[in-house]
């Protein structure tokens, strides 16, 4: 316990003197002008022990000396005084039977409560002036070492409200939490009560799944507890497919994982065109063929949360070979039409998951005002045809493997000097009549 006293004078000189007790009080005292009080820095005094309000170097012609609670010498605040020429000593309305007096002016406080903390005033009465000596007195708790006690052990985030304690509430004492060893993490639904004693997570959030410790400090002494474990549950979050791709090659094996965070581990299920496939993670084909393209939906679900979430990837299996051929009845790779005419060319292929780009020119082709393209790029149509549209078209079909480019058909647009208003559709046949190209990927 350090105790400081500040004493107030008539000459207006200042001397300072530094005296430490046996029992922790520190006592400092200061002669001052008589209207000036100095309050000293604060002692501290554990819970139930005593403390001595020590006055000495009093001048010697006192007449009386009466002890207040509180800065001002008031009636309602006077524990005890004490008349030299009588030697009469009353109690005050402030004396709670745990105050001694002492001959020499001192005053000793016995088992300390908080309601005795703060401000004591020693005044000092002779014939011509009145001093006033002013004591300072914190009180303070008897630490031990703190426990966490909490609504529970276990989580759903998003769910539950967690509240964590840490006993006991000591009076004057400062609470602090660690979470996994470091500061809590900013979170609007993490509040602390008065005085930071009780914890409170709103809906729990997964970070702040850990070990939680709470430390006790105060001018005496700084304790910490042991360490608390809160587990969360969260998940399943939506799940992802890899690999990303969409085509496979047909023949080669297939192989998918889906993926999800959750705690504990989610559980997988795969649908494969609305029909169940697996209960694992994974799936694995060995040599795929055309019948395996679908729409693969993978399901996951956490018992422990109760919530459950899908993913859906498309998947095309594309052929070895890529085939681009002429229809049967028709070979012509030169064509002549009339200007202001309307041109059709379509591109033929028996492949499946193919793109398809046409070229002018050995440059890439767009749609105009009159240049356009069907839903699948397989058929283009100009429509009128003038001269600038003269040269060679081309369409090229690939998949994510391979891409083939058709012979080309040389267009030549004759000027209509009769405006006959008939239209010329024909197919972009890029090979000789009844002739096929097989492009192998292998």
């Amino acid at each position: 316990m350090l105790l400081t006293s500040t004493v107030a004078g008539v000459k207006g000189n200042t001397h300072t003197h530094t005296h430490t007790h046996s029992t922790h009080i520190h006592t400092h005292y200061t002669y001052i002008n008589t209207h000036h009080t100095h309050t000293a820095v604060p002692p501290t005094v554990l819970e139930g022990k005593n403390v001595l309000l020590l006055a000495h170097n009093l001048p010697d012609n006192l007449s009386a000396y009466h002890w207040f609670k509180g800065k001002e010498p008031l009636d309602k605040d006077l524990i005890i005084m004490h008349e030299i020429k009588s030697q009469e000593t009353k109690q005050g309305k402030l004396h709670s039977g745990r105050e001694t007096l002492y001959p020499n002016g001192s005053l000793m406080l016995q088992n300390v409560t908080l309601k005795q903390s703060g401000i004591y005033n020693l005044n000092i009465r002779s014939a011509d002036t009145t001093q006033i000596i002013l004591f300072s007195v914190v009180y303070t708790a008897q630490l031990s070492k703190p426990s966490i006690r909490s609504n529970g052990t276990t989580a759903v985030e998003g769910q539950d409200t967690v509240e964590i304690t840490c006993d006991p509430p000591f009076l004057k004492t400062t609470y602090t939490w660690r979470l996994n060893g470091k500061e809590l993490p900013g979170d609007t639904n993490v509040s602390l009560s008065q005085g930071n004693t009780t914890l409170t997570l709103l809906k729990v959030s997964r970070h702040l799944k850990g070990r939680y410790e709470c430390k006790v400090q105060n001018p005496l002494g700084v304790f910490r507890s042991n360490p608390f474990t809160l587990d969360v549950f969260y998940g399943p979050d939506n799940p992802q497919i890899f690999p990303p791709d969409k085509y496979f090659e047909e023949g080669k094996n297939l192989w998918l994982s889906c993926q999800a965070t959750s705690h504990p581990k989610a559980q997988y299920s795969w649908n494969v065109n609305g029909e169940h496939w697996s209960s694992r993670q994974d799936i694995f084909i060995h040599k795929v063929n055309m019948s395996n393209s679908g729409l693969y939906t993978c399901h996951v679900n956490n018992p422990t949360t109760g919530r459950n979430d899908f993913k859906v990837k498309e998947i095309t299996i594309v052929g070895k070979w890529l085939l681009v051929t002429s229809e049967p009845d028709s070979g012509v790779q030169n064509r002549t039409v009339l200007e202001n005419h309307l041109v059709d060319l379509t591109c033929v292929s028996e492949n499946t998951g193919i793109s398809i780009l046409w070229t002018f020119n050995n440059e890439r082709l767009k749609a105009t005002d009159r240049v356009m393209f069907s839903w699948n790029n397989q058929r283009l149509t100009i429509r009128p045809i003038t001269k600038e549209d003269a040269g060679a078209y081309q369409c090229e079909v690939s998949n994510p493997f391979i891409s083939k480019l058709s012979d080309p058909v040389s267009l030549d647009v004759l000027c209509d000097q009769k405006s006959t208003a008939k239209s010329n559709a024909m197919k972009l046949l890029p090979f000789s009549k009844s002739f096929s190209i097989f492009s192998s990927l292998i």
